[in-house]
C-alpha cells in the first residue's frame, strides 16, 4: 500500500533500478550521499518543489529557460498521484522520456501558477501627502507615477491556496502582496522593509501594516521568517528586518495595541537567530557570541537547481557536494546572493562560486541587525511592564554592540569590517554593508565623530573626492568584479539607504553632504531609467546613467518594489532641494 510520496520511491526504487541515470544522480548527489555530510540536513519534503528525480528531469529538460519557473507550477493533482504516474511512466519508457514525453506530461499535471490575484489597494491614493515635499516639477511628476506602480505590484492570494496548500509551492498569507516584480512574485524578507517604508510614505498605511501582517503570520506557522513566501524556501531566511519594519509602521501610527499583540512573534522571530545563527568568535584572548548566516539543507536549491547542480558537478566528493549546496543556501539567506563578500578563492585560482565559504564569515550587517532588534525589543517590553525581558533583551544589545565594536571596528581603517572565523582576521574589501552600523546605530562613540570617520573611509576607497563628491551614480557594492550581481558595477536600493541614512543619522555635516549628494546621483540614475524605459530596475549600474545592472543567474528585473521604496525615501528627505536634469523631461 502506497501512503506516501516516499513509498512511491521506495516501492520502485528496485524497478527503475540502475537502468535510470537520473535516479542515479539523485542518490549519489542528492538524496543519499554516500559519503555521510558532517551535519544533520533539514530538506523540504515535498518530491515535485524540492527534492527527487520529477525535479531533476524537468530543471534538466531544458523546457525552461528559468529554473524558478517549474517549482512555482501548481499541481492539478495530489503530489503523491503525480509521482507515482511519472514514475511508471519513466519505467515503461526504459527509465528515460524525451522532451515530448516531458511536455505531455507537464501540461497534463501541472498549471502555471496565477495564484496572485490583481488588487487595488482600498487605501490607494493618487495624492499622497510625499508630493507635497517634492519642489521640483519633474520629480514631482516621477514620484505621481512611482505610486501609480503600487497598484500593479499589489496582489491577493487565491484562497485555494489555503484551502489545498499541497497543490502549491506558492505559501498563503492573508492580506494584500505588494510583490518585488519581475520573476519574484511572492513575498520576500528583507525586500519588504523597503517596500513597507515606500507605502508609509504614500499614505497607504493599512495596506503597509497588512504587508507587516503577512510576514508575522508567516512566522507564527514556521517559527521564523522564510527567504520568501514559497515552500521551498523553508529553513533559509534573509537579513532580519521585521522588527524594523513594526518599528517604522509604529513610530507613526502609535499602534501601541497592535504593537504588544504581536510583541511575542517578533520575540519568536528574534530567538530564531539566537538559536540557529549564533556561534562563537574569539579575538584577542576574548570569546564573543556573533551571528553567521547558515542554511543546513543539502540538495540544490530548487528554484536554481540546474545552476546548483551543474556548478557542483566540478566535485569529485558527496562530501564536498553537499558542503557546497549548503554554502549556496547559505549565501542566498545573505540576500547578496552571489558575491565575492562570501568566497575565499586559494591563491592562484580564478574566482568560483566553488569557493564559497559564508558559514565562516561573520557579517557587519547581520550583527548590527540583530542588535537594533534587541534594542527595539528591550525598549517595547519595558513599555509593555515586562521589566524582566526589557533588561534581557537589553543585555543582548549590550553584548552584540561590544562584539561589533571589538570585533568589527577598525580604528587604523575608520571602518567596520566582516570578520573570517576560520583566518582570525578582517575582510577589509569594500562593500557597501560595512556602513551599516551607521543606519543601525550600533557604536558607542560621538554620532558626529563616526560620520567624520566614515566620510575619510569613503574617500580612501575613492567612493568621494576629497571635497565630498561622489565619483560614482551612488554606492558601490563592492569595488572588485568577478561578474556576480552583488558586486561592481550594481548599485542595490537597500544598500544605497543604509550607507545614506546612516551618514546622514550621523549629523556631521560633511557626512550630511554626502548623503545628499548620494542620494541625489542615485535618484537621478533611476529617474532617468524611467524617463527612457517607463520601468524602474531592480539594481542600477554605478557608472551608466540611467542603466539597468547585470550579471547573475536571471536576466534583469524591473517593477520594483524596493527600488520605488528608496527613490520615495530620498525624495522625502531631499525634495525641497533636489533638481532633476533638464536634459531628460519626463513624458506625457
Amino acid at each position: 500500500m502506497v501512503n506516501s510520496v516516499e513509498d512511491v520511491f521506495d516501492d520502485t526504487e528496485n524497478e527503475i533500478g540502475d537502468s535510470s541515470p537520473v535516479r542515479n544522480k539523485i542518490d549519489i548527489n542528492i538524496d543519499e550521499p554516500k559519503s555521510k555530510p558532517q551535519i544533520e540536513c533539514k530538506e523540504c519534503k515535498s518530491y515535485v518543489y524540492c527534492q527527487g528525480p520529477l525535479l531533476y528531469d524537468y530543471q534538466f529538460s531544458g523546457l525552461f529557460n528559468d529554473s524558478k519557473t517549474f517549482v512555482d507550477k501548481r499541481l492539478l493533482f495530489p503530489e503523491e498521484e503525480i509521482v507515482r504516474k511519472y514514475t511508471a511512466l519513466k519505467k515503461s519508457r526504459g527509465g528515460e522520456l524525451s522532451r515530448a514525453e516531458l511536455e505531455t506530461f507537464l501540461a497534463e499535471n501541472f498549471a502555471d501558477g496565477n495564484e496572485l490575484i490583481p488588487f487595488e489597494p482600498p487605501d490607494f491614493t493618487s495624492e499622497p501627502s510625499v508630493l507635497g515635499y517634492i519642489q521640483d516639477g519633474q520629480y514631482r511628476r516621477f514620484a505621481a507615477k512611482l505610486n501609480e506602480v503600487w497598484k500593479t505590484l499589489a496582489r491577493v492570494v487565491d484562497r485555494d491556496v489555503l484551502e489545498n496548500p499541497r497543490m502549491h509551492s506558492l505559501l498563503y498569507v492573508p492580506n494584500t502582496v505588494i510583490i518585488p516584480g519581475g520573476r519574484f512574485t511572492e513575498v520576500y524578507y528583507w525586500d519588504t522593509y523597503w517596500i513597507v517604508k515606500g507605502l508609509l510614505l504614500c499614505d497607504m498605511f493599512d495596506t503597509a501594516k497588512g504587508v507587516i501582517d503577512n510576514i508575522i503570520y508567516l512566522v507564527k506557522k514556521y517559527g521564523y521568517m522564510l527567504n520568501g513566501s514559497r515552500n521551498y524556501y523553508e529553513n533559509r531566511s534573509q537579513p532580519p528586518l521585521l522588527i524594523p519594519m513594526v518599528a517604522a509602521y509604529y513610530q507613526l501610527k502609535q499602534d501601541e495595541a497592535w504593537l504588544l499583540e504581536n510583541l511575542p512573534v517578533l520575540e519568536l522571530e528574534f530567538q530564531f537567530w539566537m538559536n540557529n545563527r549564533m556561534i562563537n568568535v574569539k579575538k584577542d584572548g576574548k570569546t564573543y557570541r556573533m551571528a553567521h548566516y547558515s542554511v543546513e539543507t543539502c540538495g540544490p536549491r530548487p528554484e536554481s537547481f540546474k545552476e546548483d547542480f551543474t556548478l557542483a558537478s566540478n566535485l569529485t566528493s558527496d562530501e564536498e557536494r553537499t558542503n557546497l549546496y549548503i554554502e549556496l543556501k547559505t549565501a542566498a539567506e545573505t540576500g547578496w546572493d552571489f558575491s565575492q563578500r562570501w568566497t575565499k578563492t586559494p591563491p592562484g585560482q580564478t574566482e568560483s562560486l566553488l569557493y564559497l565559504k559564508t558559514r565562516s564569515i561573520i557579517p557587519v550587517d547581520l550583527n548590527a541587525f540583530l542588535q537594533l532588534n534587541a534594542h527595539y525589543l528591550s525598549n517595547w517590553f519595558f513599555m509593555a511592564g515586562d521589566i524582566s525581558k526589557g533588561e534581557y533583551y537589553l543585555q543582548i544589545a549590550e553584548e552584540l554592540l561590544t562584539a561589533i565594536d571589538e570585533v568589527m571596528w577598525r580604528e587604523d581603517l575608520k571602518s567596520w569590517f566582516d570578520w573570517d572565523n576560520e583566518d582570525g582576521q578582517s575582510r577589509v574589501d569594500f562593500y557597501a554593508s560595512n556602513l551599516t552600523p551607521l543606519w543601525t546605530g550600533s557604536y558607542r562613540k560621538a554620532p558626529q565623530e563616526m560620520g567624520k570617520f566614515a566620510v575619510e573611509y569613503l574617500v580612501s576607497q575613492g567612493i568621494i573626492s576629497e571635497d565630498g563628491i561622489p565619483r560614482y551614480l551612488g554606492i558601490p557594492t563592492t569595488l572588485k568584479n568577478f561578474g556576480q550581481q552583488w558586486e561592481a558595477p550594481n548599485m542595490w536600493p537597500p544598500l544605497q539607504m543604509i550607507g545614506i541614512q546612516g551618514l546622514d543619522n550621523t549629523l556631521y555635516p560633511k557626512a550630511q553632504q554626502v548623503a545628499y549628494r548620494l542620494g541625489a546621483k542615485y535618484l537621478e540614475t533611476n529617474y532617468v531609467g524611467f524617463v527612457r524605459t517607463g520601468q524602474m530596475f531592480e539594481k542600477y549600474d554605478m557608472n551608466q546613467l540611467g542603466s539597468i545592472g547585470g550579471g547573475g543567474e536571471y536576466v534583469p528585473q524591473t517593477g520594483f518594489g524596493w527600488s520605488n521604496g528608496a527613490c520615495f525615501e530620498i525624495l522625502s528627505r531631499y525634495g525641497h532641494k533636489l533638481r532633476s536634469p533638464q536634459e531628460y523631461p519626463l513624458p506625457n
